[in-house]
């Protein structure tokens, strides 16, 4: 009996370690300050003046660790999310269209995605975005937050 938890647990921690290492990693960032100014790959300075999007992939341990989530701003790709990363975005005033696509574990497309209308006055505007699954396919959901809880993803 003692044999086989031991062996149950070991293959377990094999497995969670196994799945860490295939996590892909985007342009975002992991940690909860965001870097300033790396224009160049997609994550916008946050001393702008200019409304952003804030957008944080959830951290979830299993679900979809091994893909990327390629972010586009009206039709425009702006960057690559992996599991647990946040990106900023500045933009103008007015609608933009955000569509979050999942990429798959190859980098092939798929046709899970995910799409909200976002209008912007004058402030920044917080999202959380994660794998869902619908009634016969997969979705990408996009959540509007308050930036505390955006802070805390």
């Amino acid at each position: 009996m003692y044999k086989s938890v031991l062996t149950l647990l070991l293959g377990l921690l094999l497995f969670f370690a196994g799945c860490q290492s295939i996590q892909k990693v985007g342009d975002g960032v992991q940690s909860g300050e965001l870097v300033v100014d790396v224009a160049s790959s997609g994550i916008a300075s946050l001393l702008q003046d200019k409304p952003q999007i804030l957008i944080a992939r959830e951290n979830l341990l299993l679900n979809g660790i091994a893909v990327l989530f390629e972010v586009t701003l009206n039709g425009i790709v702006v960057g690559n999310l992996g599991n647990g990363e946040k990106a900023a975005y500045s933009v103008g005033p007015g609608i933009h269209q955000l569509v979050v696509r999942n990429r798959g574990p190859d980098g092939s497309w798929s046709n899970v995605k995910g799409s909200k209308k976002i209008e912007l006055r004058d402030g920044s505007r917080y999202f959380i975005i994660s794998p869902a699954m619908g009634w016969t396919t997969g979705r990408i959901k996009i959540k509007e937050v308050s930036l505390d809880i955006w802070k805390k993803n």
